[in-house]
């Protein structure tokens, strides 16, 4: 479980739970400066797992193996350590089945955190198609993006794609923010000192923008060719 402020100043800020008593929660990240005692509210919220989000049994339907190299895998960047750990649905062919990681350990109940995001190795050619289905929460969500590679989540409700405004874009992202550094991407004049948003295109190929900010007031969402990339 975790607990995420839900008003105030500190609104989307959460952290993991690591103990509690019926009226003490111990966390892993200090929420202090963020709650007014008397007037700040906050959420307990159930993380979600490798096993929730695919299914215990691989409902998802994503191919499974007696061997990690000839299934799909499923692959998580632990953060701040930026480490990739990969999992895949161990099948024997036999009948026993279960999450695993590379080493063979039960993975079904390993945590999806809600700022990360997953990249799955599909192995095979052909597509396959799975929904997850969950309750939409509402507010702000705080992504944590530590120095080096992060793979983020984007949690949000899917709109209506053919209404531009309600789009979800670079330009609307917050992502650039008027805020504080530490609570948006990093700005500049070439792409090779600005932070660098990689997002994937359809057929899967990845493509680079950044926030380009001259340093004399003009400023766009921009491509790694300066075209603006803001819708």
């Amino acid at each position: 479980f975790y607990v995420e402020v839900s008003s105030g100043a500190g609104e989307g800020e959460w952290a993991n739970i690591t103990d509690n008593t019926a009226s003490v929660l111990t966390v892993d990240r200090n929420l202090s400066a963020l709650i007014a005692g008397g007037t700040t509210t906050v959420r307990i919220r159930k993380h979600a797992t490798i096993g929730e989000v695919f299914g215990p049994t691989n409902s998802a339907g994503i191919a499974g193996s007696d061997q990690s190299a000839t299934a799909d895998e499923i692959k998580l960047l632990k953060p701040v350590t930026h480490a990739v750990k990969a999992y895949y649905f161990f099948n024997d062919g036999a009948g026993f089945t279960q999450w695993a990681d590379l080493d063979g350990n039960d993975a079904v109940n390993v945590v999806i955190f809600p700022d990360q995001g997953i990249v799955l190795h599909r192995k095979s050619g052909a597509a396959v198609n799975f929904v997850r289905v969950g309750h939409v929460k509402t507010g702000k969500t705080a992504l944590y993006a530590t120095p080096g590679i992060n793979i983020l989540a984007t949690p949000r409700a899917v709109g209506d794609a053919t209404n531009p405004a309600d789009r979800f874009t670079l330009g609307n992202s917050n992502l650039a923010n008027a805020g504080a550094q530490s609570t948006r991407v990093f700005g500049s004049d070439q792409s090779a000192t600005a932070d660098l948003l990689r997002i994937p295109q359809n057929g899967g190929a990845l493509k680079d923008f950044y926030f380009f900010d001259d340093g004399a007031g003009f400023t766009q969402w921009a491509d790694l060719d300066g075209a603006d990339a803001t819708a």
